[in-house]
C-alpha cells in the first residue's frame, strides 16, 4: 500500500509551486498587514491561539522533568553540554510546533468560512489560497494587492534604513526573546515557587538571547524575501495574465 501511496504523495508535493504558496493569505505579508485592524484580529486570532497552544506540551514536559519521576532524565543533571544540546533541540521542536499550530489555525479559518459562514469553495479558495480579498477588507485608501505591496515596500524601506542590528534587537530580542524568556523560564519558576540561582538565570538569559537574535535574523531574511517577491510580482502577473 505504501509503495502505491508514496509516489502519489511525491507527485502531489512536487506539484505545489513555491509561488503558489506565496499567494496564500497565511504567507502574504503585504496583504495581511494592509487590512483593517478588525479584519486582522479576526483572521489571526485562531492561528495565534494555536501557535501559543503548542507551548502547552513543552511546559508539561518541563514540569515532568523537574518532578521526581522525571529527575533521572533531566538534562540539567547531566552536564552543561548535554543541557545546551537539549535546549537547542527543545527550541527547534518548539518552533516546529508553532508552525504546525499556525497552519492548523488557518485551516480552522477556512473551515469556519466554509461551514459556518457558508462561503462557496470558490470563495474560500480565492480568499485564503490566492489572496483575492474583498476591497472592503483593506484599510482606507487601499483596495488591491498592488496597493498593499506599495505600502509594505515603503514600510520595509523605513525599517531597513534603521539598520540590521536595530531590527534584530527590536523584532528578535525584545519582541520574541524576552517574552519567551518570561513565559518559559520566569513564569514557571515563580509558579513552582523554586529559588532562582544566578547560574541558572544567566544560562537561561544567554540561551534566549541567542534564540531571540536568531529569530530576528530569520525575520530580516523573510522580509527581504518578501520584498524581492513584491518586486517580481508585476512581471509574473503580466506573464500569467
Amino acid at each position: 500500500m505504501l509503495h502505491i501511496a508514496c509516489p502519489r504523495l511525491t507527485r502531489l508535493a512536487s506539484s505545489i509551486r513555491m509561488d503558489h504558496m506565496k499567494k496564500m493569505l497565511a504567507f502574504n505579508n503585504s496583504a495581511s498587514t494592509a487590512l483593517q485592524r478588525k479584519v486582522q484580529v479576526l483572521l489571526w486570532a485562531l492561528p495565534m491561539l494555536c501557535m501559543f497552544a503548542s507551548f502547552v506540551p513543552m511546559l508539561k514536559v518541563a514540569y515532568w522533568l523537574d518532578s521526581p519521576a522525571g529527575a533521572a532524565y533531566n538534562p540539567a543533571t547531566n552536564g552543561s553540554s548535554v543541557l545546551f544540546l537539549w535546549v537547542l533541540v527543545a527550541i527547534a521542536v518548539m518552533i516546529a510546533a508553532m508552525l504546525v499550530g499556525h497552519a492548523i489555525g488557518w485551516l480552522l479559518n477556512m473551515a469556519i468560512a466554509a461551514l459556518v459562514l457558508r462561503w462557496p469553495w470558490s470563495r474560500v479558495r480565492a480568499v485564503f489560497l490566492e489572496s483575492q480579498l474583498p476591497a472592503e477588507w483593506y484599510r482606507a485608501g487601499l483596495s488591491s494587492q498592488s496597493d498593499a505591496d506599495a505600502v509594505a515596500s515603503q514600510n520595509w524601506a523605513v525599517e531597513r534604513q534603521q539598520g540590521f542590528a536595530r531590527f534584530v534587537l527590536k523584532r528578535g530580542l525584545l519582541a520574541w526573546g524576552v517574552p519567551m524568556f518570561i513565559l518559559m523560564v520566569i513564569g514557571p519558576t515563580f509558579l513552582k515557587g523554586e529559588p532562582v540561582t544566578s547560574k541558572s538565570l544567566l544560562t537561561s538569559m544567554a540561551i534566549w538571547t541567542f534564540a531571540g537574535c536568531a529569530f530576528g535574523v530569520s525575520m530580516w531574511l523573510v522580509h527581504q524575501a518578501h520584498e524581492r517577491d513584491r518586486a517580481k510580482r508585476p512581471a509574473r502577473e503580466k506573464e500569467n495574465g
